[in-house]
């Protein structure tokens, strides 16, 4: 119990402390905000009624010009708090918002952008990631509140509180209760209502995928055309009626908890307090008049403050429980350090796999295994085979993307996490098989930045021109300033899938990079666009030969045959190994996928 409370404020300064990083102002503002907000409770209740009913059964009145003085100054100091609450709530706090969801938007972009790229293979990272960016501006809003709420209300109830206390020591006591009953039910409660959020987390992120499959454009076709629409809806509707089914279990509960708290703790202790105050006054005669109206008063706000702590308590708790979760998300270890320093990379001469082995988090069977590879500069090597035989592995490790779980990757004979992270992936250029276009400019798609030189605007110009895209792009009235796709731009174009594989070539090779890698380039293209496409990959890196390593990645082995040397990968591992020729002449694994695949041209 006390280490769950322990971790619950610690969570909570936790994400205090964060926004407090970002704008300073804003925790002291918030403060102020529900310091006056409570204040006005304390202020009304006890010295307002203490001021004009305080000496009613002595028979003497205050002189009215006193009266009339303090209702003036009240109404002054109103004025000036509404002012106060008028300027924060309609300016500070809407212009705040934005500033504050910003700067933890990019904190969120900013880990999610360092993690290792296994973590998106992770089902339990995507639960920290999405609950991450779905509560972190709310949750810290509310730590905000509650936190400076809290001490405001602590502040004003303990005078109010004092007051009663010089009235009626029972009632003193008595109003103290209410706190004590809605931190035991509060707490259950909040419990309960985060069991139950953790139990539909799996069907809120099957809704969202989803909504998401729903509106992207790339799946608009299939949903049309098939009945992958009914699919989807049958997965909404079980996620929908998971939801339902948690809701209906737990609800009953909790609404018992929340009715305990709300009727005990409230209504009953309040109501009691004015029945005995009553009494006291005029029945026994033991309370002054003037005393029972400054007390019921008194009761009258501290029923409210009270309420006003108890919930931000619960809220707090509530608070605390998903913290943990962003906590985790930020405190999040990667294997690979994307700021990792080491030893400058100079010349690219050669990358050598030396019993190289690999297995994804979570499963049994190795994807590599006891895999030598070796690639020297000026050579085009052709890693070939079914899919799933572990090619795309091969490349993502050259990249240091993951990491091998046997063996040793080296560059220029030394492992290649001795040196720079940053430093050895900028001697990289590569298409992916599944590479993206962005909603942006062809020149921004292409350098990947907001900034650019006009020196790289002619870079540009020149790459198009050598991956035969120019002529067309000139044609174009924005020409290289021309937006891609028509999310957000109507003038924008849609490129053929030809088109966009040049791009990304484009992509890839104004880089300059010594390592130049193609995984499945042509996956999306016909026969005759494949061929077309490989022979610009192979004059473009024939062209500059001497100062790359290029890599292709095919299951289609038409590619291959201009490579200078050829790996065949199966199940892991390489099987054979040569150049086409020699591949041939084997008669083995190559040959037979090799004639294969040219009989299914041929026959058609």
């Amino acid at each position: 119990m006390k280490k769950t409370n322990t971790a619950i404020f610690s969570n909570n300064i936790y994400l205090l402390k964060m926004v407090w990083e970002i704008t300073p102002s804003r925790v002291i503002l918030s403060f102020v905000n529900q310091f006056l907000t409570q204040a006005i409770w304390a202020y009304y209740s006890v010295v307002f009624m203490r001021f004009i009913f305080g000496n009613i059964d002595g028979g003497a009145s205050r002189p009215f010009h006193e009266v009339a003085l303090f209702l003036v100054v009240s109404i002054f100091a109103m004025l000036f708090i509404n002012l106060f609450w008028a300027w924060y709530n309609n300016q500070f706090i809407k212009k705040n918002d934005v500033i504050l969801k910003y700067a933890l938007d990019k904190k969120i972009f900013d880990k999610a952008a360092s993690v290792d790229i296994s973590c998106y293979e992770n089902p339990d990272y995507y639960n920290q990631y999405t609950k991450a960016t779905g509560e972190l501006f709310r949750r810290s809003q509310s730590v905000l509140n509650n936190l400076t709420s809290i001490v405001a209300v602590l502040l004003s109830l303990s005078f109010v509180i004092i007051n009663i206390l010089m009235i009626s020591k029972v009632a003193a006591v008595a109003t103290l209760l209410p706190i004590i009953g809605s931190l035991i039910f509060g707490k259950y409660a909040n419990k309960l209502q985060f069991e139950l959020n953790m139990k539909n987390m799996t069907f809120k992120r099957i809704q969202d995928y989803i909504n998401r499959t729903i509106y992207l454009q790339q799946n608009a076709k299939e949903i049309r055309m098939t009945n992958i629409k009914g699919v989807l809806r049958k997965m909404y509707d079980k996620s929908y009626d998971g939801i339902l089914r948690n809701v209906k279990k737990a609800s009953p509960t909790i609404f018992l908890v929340n009715t305990v708290e709300n009727i005990f703790c409230f209504p009953l202790v309040f109501e009691g307090v004015w029945l005995y105050a009553t009494y006291c006054a005029l029945v026994a005669q033991t309370m002054e008049i003037g005393n029972f109206i400054i007390l019921a008063s008194a009761i009258v706000s501290t029923t409210w403050m009270i309420r006003n702590f108890s919930d931000n308590i619960v809220s707090t708790m509530d608070n605390g429980n998903y913290i943990e979760n962003i906590k985790a998300f930020f405190k999040y270890e990667c294997k690979i350090n994307e700021n990792q320093q080491g030893k400058p990379v100079e010349d690219v001469i050669s990358i050598e796999f030396r019993h190289v082995g690999f297995r994804y988090d979570g499963q049994e069977k190795p994807i590599l295994e006891d895999v030598n590879l070796f690639f020297t500069s000026g050579t085009i090597t052709a890693l070939v085979g079914a899919n799933g035989a572990g090619k795309s592995t091969i490349v993502k490790l050259m990249m240091r993307l993951y990491d091998p779980t046997e063996g040793v990757i080296l560059l220029n004979g030394i492992d290649i996490r001795q040196y720079d992270l940053k430093e050895y992936r900028r001697k990289v250029g590569v298409i992916f098989q599944d590479f993206k276009l962005f909603s942006m400019s062809i020149i921004e798609n292409i350098l990947l930045t907001d900034s650019y030189t006009q020196e790289e605007v002619q870079d540009v110009k020149s790459v198009l021109a050598d991956v035969g895209l120019l002529d067309y792009i000139k044609q174009l009235p924005d020409g290289v300033n021309t937006i891609l796709t028509k999310e957000f731009d109507d003038d924008g174009i849609v490129l053929s899938d030809g088109q966009c594989q040049r791009i990304a070539l484009a992509r890839a090779i104004i880089r300059k990079a010594p390592l130049l890698f193609f995984d499945e380039p042509s996956s999306a293209l016909d026969p005759i666009a494949e061929y077309e496409l490989f022979n610009l990959i192979h004059k473009i890196c024939s062209q500059k030969a001497q100062k790359h390593i290029s890599v292709f990645i095919s299951h289609r082995l038409s590619s291959s045959a201009k490579a200078d040397q050829i790996y065949m990968i199966q199940n892991g591992q390489v099987i054979e190994s040569g150049t086409h020729s020699e591949l041939l002449s084997y008669r083995g694994a190559y040959f037979d996928m090799y004639t294969k695949q040219a009989k299914s041209y041929i026959n058609f």
